[in-house]
């Protein structure tokens, strides 16, 4: 039976934050390339944290040669994922993509090499009586060349952020003293393999995370959002948080009501639950507008906003205050736009622009979907209506019995059926699948004139 120690849970629950973290991020904007490096970059850092406790508790080598193969990822890849970033926020040169490419390139071969084994470490030799020490394994013939190799994309990706300093741009100052922690971090624990050096494991963790937090602290802060967007971590990042924690905290007293003990297996399960966790609670929004991508408008493409991303804003579009949080405002519309509108007048002018572009040019007040679609979000919008009354005005059913025997409710909704050709559907499910619809058209719209401002097709 596994039990785990006060340390060992705190690693769970740290790298489960960090795994957390970079996928709220590249869930706010999917389509930037520099979200999915920061993405990339702590789901290593953060996998490697989070799974250290099954490293820990495997019963034989064999487990423990295999999780370690799988979480060794990172020791090759994040120092290019470095490297890749300085390339995005700063100035690049012609060959520094075939460097780039280079490096992705080396990284792919060398976690190929660990995987197999024996060429990085040297597994057949353990140079203590627990191999279940970051410097258990003796070094491998490559071990040095694949060390050095990480340690060239580091320092490289200092250099790229050095030269910026130089011309006068100090935001470039955290990332640069990010890749010399790193990169001291990764001198200092080469030697380890070969000398016994006390503490080797505890200054690699220290180094890497320290290493890492100023990394991604600088990125997002300079360079990764506008600077309009005061708040990132807003209150949809807590109750995301929130309910993650909830669902993952049922997982586990539904695996141990049942009666099971908590064994390597059990541990593994658990692990795989909570990160299916983490990810689904963030792109339920996006799996959502590609489903209504492939129901509505299959032939125009896949939208580059979320449904909800545009719930949100029709939602709040009489709180200015509310919006300066949105994540729109990362869309390249709002920059390329000659007016000196501020950023959040500019966004409530584009989707009040979006919504009117489906305005019916006649028969307006006929009950028919594009009507209906056009007021629904005209009150959700402009009225800012609550959906009762949305429910009676449109002439669904199901709205609040005080707005039906209303004393003085003299005027019937504004869209009754009156005719066998009008749009027949009154339920309160034809009312939120025609809610859902129209939403997705202001987001279609939306998408199709951020493809245009940027000439490029996703």
């Amino acid at each position: 039976m596994v039990e785990l120690s006060f340390f060992q849970i705190l690693e769970i629950i740290i790298g489960a934050a960090v795994i957390w973290v970079g996928i709220y991020l590249v869930a706010r904007n999917p389509f930037s390339t520099l979200s999915w490096i920061v993405f990339l970059f702590l789901f290593g850092m953060g996998l490697t944290t989070f799974t250290d406790p099954i490293l820990l508790n495997t019963s034989t080598f064999r487990q423990y040669f295999i999780w370690q193969k799988i979480t060794d990822w990172p020791l090759f890849f994040s120092p290019v994922f470095y490297f890749h970033s300085s390339l995005l926020v700063s100035k690049r040169r012609r060959k520094d993509k075939f460097y780039l490419w280079l490096g992705y390139l080396l990284a792919l071969i060398f976690t190929c090499l660990d995987i197999k084994g024996g060429l990085i470490l040297n597994e057949q030799v353990i140079r203590f009586q627990d191999y279940k020490r970051f410097d258990g394994f003796a070094a491998g013939p490559l071990l040095i060349p694949s060390m050095t190799f990480a340690c060239i994309c580091v320092a490289y990706g200092i250099y790229k952020f050095g030269r910026q300093i130089k011309n006068g741009l100090l935001k470039y100052f955290l990332p640069m003293i990010a890749g010399l922690i790193l990169l001291i971090t990764g001198c200092i624990s080469i030697p380890a393999f070969f000398v016994i050096i006390p503490w080797t494991g505890i200054a690699f963790t220290t180094g890497a995370a320290l290493g890492s937090v100023i990394f991604v602290y600088s990125i997002i802060r300079f360079h990764l959002f506008s600077p309009v967007e005061r708040n990132i971590f807003d209150r949809s990042f807590f109750y995301r948080t929130l309910m993650i924690f909830i669902t993952s905290i049922l997982y586990i007293v539904a695996i141990f009501i049942s009666g099971i003990h908590l064994n390597f297996n059990v541990l593994i399960l658990i692990t795989i639950l909570i990160i299916l966790s983490l990810f689904t609670h963030s792109y339920y929004d996006w799996f959502g507008t590609f489903i209504n991508d492939i129901l509505y408008n299959f032939s125009s493409g896949f939208s580059v906003v979320s449904d909800q991303e545009v719930g949100g804003v029709i939602k709040n579009y009489n709180s200015p205050s509310r919006l300066e949080s949105s994540s729109l405002l990362r869309l390249a519309i709002l920059k390329n736009r000659k007016d000196k509108l501020t950023p959040v007048d500019s966004l409530r002018k584009i989707v009040k622009d979006a919504w009117e572009y489906f305005k019916p040019e006649n028969d307006e007040y006929r009950r028919n979907k594009q009507n209906l679609k056009y007021y629904l979000i005209k009150m959700l919008m402009i009225d800012q209506a609550e959906e009762g009354q949305i429910l009676w005005e449109l002439g669904f059913d199901e709205y609040p019995v005080r707005i039906m025997t209303k004393e003085n409710n003299l005027r019937p909704p504004l869209f009754q059926i009156k005719s066998p050709s009008d749009y027949t559907y009154t339920s309160r499910n034809a009312f939120l699948a025609l809610k859902k619809e129209a939403i997705h058209d202001v987001a279609w719209r939306i998408s199709y004139l951020e493809k245009l401002a940027k000439r490029k097709i996703f």
